[in-house]
């Protein structure tokens, strides 16, 4: 795929960068541990925490579920993985045990 926009980039600026793999939701735990408090987002003049932002999504992927998304689906394309199970997993969260709440999380529809 031809990438126009990389000629604007400048020299000390790379095309590519690696990361560590890992799903979505635990980028979002570990920023919400790290950085709670802090502002993730500020939109004129409404403001999130990083820890919103969170608990944001453990909504979301709550009402997926409530609607019937399941965790696979035949034919179904791929979705950001979030957690499930977020009651759950803010209970168990401080212990460091996430990862059992996270392993229902949705990663196929």
């Amino acid at each position: 795929m031809e990438k126009p926009w990389l000629a604007h980039y400048p020299p000390s600026i790379p095309a590519t960068l690696d990361y560590p793999k890992k799903t979505f939701s635990d980028y979002l735990w570990e920023t919400a541990e790290q950085y709670g408090d802090k502002d993730a987002i500020d939109f004129f003049g409404k403001t999130m925490t990083f820890r919103q932002v969170y608990e944001q999504a453990l909504t979301f992927a709550h009402f997926l579920r409530r609607l019937g998304v399941q965790k696979r689906r035949p034919g179904g394309g791929d979705v950001a993985k979030l957690p499930a199970g977020g009651d759950q997993l803010l209970r168990d969260a401080p212990s460091g045990r996430h990862r059992r709440a996270d392993e229902s999380a949705l990663h196929r529809v």
